[in-house]
């Protein structure tokens, strides 16, 4: 299945509690094989990556922003790791977002993720 696919929203909505908390969609099998998978792809990402900051640094105006949510022990870190490990880490912002500070609640509720936002031809995890 492509991510596109995994991604989308059904029509009409959906249903937490019909989806199973240990499932892992898309994955392509246990570990040894999801490693092998990644190692494949890997270098089709940094190619991407390569793309988008060659299209920013010619006035571009597209980013790529990976959005991590999940309890803890969920993963967020390890993807991270997993990702940013296969692309170039100057092209990279990482930014964990904790319960707001006393400044970022003098602010609307935005305003700490426009600060985060990387520049045109980067890639942002929010974690």
């Amino acid at each position: 299945m492509r991510v596109s696919e995994l991604l989308r929203l059904p029509a009409g909505g959906i249903d937490l509690a019909s989806f199973d908390p240990r499932s892992t969609p898309g994955v392509p099998g246990d570990r040894a094989a999801t490693d092998a998978d990644f190692a494949r792809t890997a270098p089709r990402l940094a190619e991407l990556q390569d793309r988008l900051y060659a299209e920013g640094v010619g006035g571009g105006h597209r980013r790529v922003i990976l959005l991590l949510q999940g309890m803890d022990t969920s993963g967020k870190d390890g993807t991270t790791k997993h990702v940013a490990g296969q692309v170039n880490p100057q092209g990279v912002v990482i930014t964990s977002f904790k319960v707001p500070t006393a400044a970022e609640r003098r602010h609307d509720f935005l305003w700490r993720i426009r600060r985060a936002v990387p520049p045109p031809g980067g890639l942002g995890i929010f974690n």
